[in-house]
């Protein structure tokens, strides 16, 4: 028997979720995966004027205690990304000079596992976050990603952390037991 998919929307906006919903459909029974699980904000973000999170997927189980995963499809053929700070991406098309300002994906994951960690303070479960990239390779996104120094630097974990982050050989590698890098 499998985990059990909760969907609060059956529509994916993009190729990477419905990726990542293939994976997470094969995490065994005793797992719950709940899709775009809207929560609360937590009081400090309430005062920016966000009132409600609603992070991809959130994952419950045992053994696992709580994970939200922020999930993303750049497409980094198409566009340059570029790491201003840890609250900011810049994403230019290639050939343009005309930069969008992105949420830093480390920024949003951060934010649902503080709005989690209040919702859930009285449990005293554990809360995790991560980010996730299913269809792009680790080296790929190394290859691409613009001013990658960054995020070599011991420090860019608040930009981005490497070891917190999963890419397509991760799902890959672990489908069969799809838990595994959830509970590294």
């Amino acid at each position: 028997m499998k985990c059990r998919v909760i969907q609060s929307n059956s529509n994916y906006n993009n190729k990477a979720e419905e990726e990542m919903s293939r994976f997470l459909r094969g995490l065994p029974e005793g797992y719950f995966v709940y899709r775009e699980l809207k929560l609360d904000a937590i009081p400090s973000d309430k005062l920016k004027g966000v009132e409600q999170k609603q992070p991809d997927f959130v994952v419950v189980a045992p053994q696992l205690g709580v994970m939200s995963i922020e999930v993303k499809d750049w497409n980094l053929d198409l566009n340059i990304y570029e790491w201003q700070d840890q609250y900011k991406v810049l994403r230019t098309p290639r050939g343009s000079t005309i930069a969008e300002p992105l949420t830093n994906p480390v920024a949003q994951a951060d934010a649902y596992l503080r709005a989690l960690i209040e919702l859930l303070k009285p449990t005293g479960v554990f809360v995790a976050s991560i980010v996730a990239f299913p269809r792009i390779t680790r080296q790929g996104f190394l290859n691409k990603i613009s001013r990658v120094e960054l995020l070599r630097n011991p420090q860019s974990r608040f930009f981005l952390d490497m070891e917190r982050t999963l890419f397509k050989e991760d799902l890959d590698e672990h489908f069969i037991r799809p838990e595994q890098p959830l509970l590294n």
